[in-house]
């Protein structure tokens, strides 16, 4: 493309979370970013070092720049080619691996397997999270604008479901956080191991799509019960709704899941193993290693220096 690391160059100045890189000589490396967020700086470092491994690792001829946006939210749509780690659906950006999930151990780590069988969970279904998804104001707490917080009340006097956002983020001012901690939505925080205990684990937007818990999710031994969504990570186009994951849209989808729980054991037993076996073959270290290689080997075909 005429001009590509002008226009890229350009779109980078512009943005405080997009970063430039340049391949050459199997090398990675990124231009600095005078005053960056100290967590898209830490990001770009994690991209650098695991996409200089997978074309290593796979023999990829590499040689000329390209863009990642670290951000959690796609901004808006380029005229250029930019890497991000999640898009609205339609949107062109090209997608890699969310490096924070390889960088903790998330996808398949010793810590996060799920020591409780399908036939041993209860038939419940929880989410514990915090309040993202938005600047919340007192008026997004008077009127419940916000979907966690949605979920949050509509699930209050629910059996068998557990809503809960102890980690309260994101709001205006500390009088609104105060709205929001006088709704009495958690005061806790559960380890994932604690919540493996339950058959469902609800996926819902936050900042985007909620990148976590939907592999953690796919990677157990339940059933991920994963709200609709207009965000896309790298994977979601190999999801498949009843095959990998119970789909909701809206909130009493999930309380008619859960009091179905016991007439519907062999199908979620079946999603469950079907969810177990995508989260091996296509979310491991190696095969996002894998992905990204095959995708740095098109960008450098189409994008790549002479």
């Amino acid at each position: 493309m005429e001009g590509i690391d002008r226009r890229l160059r350009a779109l980078v100045a512009e943005s405080p979370s997009i970063f430039l890189f340049h391949a050459e000589g199997g090398r990675i490396g990124f231009e600095s970013k005078p005053g960056a967020d100290p967590i898209h700086l830490q990001r770009a470092g994690l991209y650098r070092a695991f996409i200089e491994r997978a074309l290593r690792d796979f023999d990829v001829p590499a040689r000329g720049s390209f863009a990642i946006g670290v951000h959690d939210r796609s901004h808006s749509r380029y005229d250029v080619p930019v890497f991000e780690y999640q898009k609205q659906r339609g949107a062109s950006t090209m997608l890699l691996p969310d490096v924070d999930l390889l960088a903790m151990d998330f996808l398949g780590g010793a810590d996060f397997v799920d020591p409780v069988s399908f036939a041993d969970k209860r038939d419940e279904a929880i989410f514990v999270g915090s309040t993202t998804g938005g600047i919340i104001t007192a008026d997004t707490v008077r009127t419940l604008g916000h979907a966690r917080l949605r979920a949050a009340m509509y699930f209050k006097d629910k059996p068998g479901i557990c809503f809960e956002l102890p980690a309260i983020v994101q709001c205006d001012s500390p009088e609104t956080e105060a709205m929001v901690a006088a709704l009495g939505l958690g005061d806790r925080r559960r380890e994932w191991a604690e919540q493996l205990s339950c058959k469902y684990l609800l996926s819902i937007d936050g900042n985007g799509a909620n990148c976590s818990r939907v592999a953690l999710a796919l990677h157990s031994n339940g059933v991920l019960v994963k709200y609709n969504s207009p965000w896309q990570l790298f994977y979601f186009h190999g999801l498949e709704a009843w095959r990998h994951y119970l789909p909701v849209r809206q909130d009493a989808d999930v309380v008619a899941i859960v009091a179905q729980a016991r007439d519907a054991v062999e199908r979620d037993a079946a999603i469950s193993m079907e969810a177990g076996r995508f989260a091996r073959d296509h979310l491991s270290e190696a095969a996002c290693g894998r992905y990204v290689a095959a995708v740095m080997r098109h960008y450098f075909a189409w994008f790549g220096s002479a």
